[in-house]
């Protein structure tokens, strides 16, 4: 599995492609659900790269609660950076 480090080189350098790839067939659905309430405020390209990472680090053995975490702590470092 990929450290966190290189997961943001990754996403810099192919993001697109990577968040595309990874992208759950439900992430739409939930992205328009949270649109749809109108209750929240929402960055479609964040929470598209979120569930994405989160998918890939899954799917790399982590737990869902870790995944969760880890897919936070990357889009932290892409926006500091």
């Amino acid at each position: 599995m990929m450290n966190r480090d290189d997961l943001v080189e990754q996403l810099r350098n192919r993001g697109s492609d990577l968040i595309r790839r990874n992208l759950p067939r439900d992430a739409r659905d939930k992205l328009d659900a949270l649109i749809s309430d109108r209750h929240y405020e929402v960055d479609t390209q964040a929470f598209m790269t979120f569930s994405s990472v989160r998918a890939l680090l899954h799917e790399g053995g982590m737990s869902i609660c870790e995944s969760d975490r880890e897919a936070a702590q990357v889009l932290a470092h892409l926006n500091r950076r």
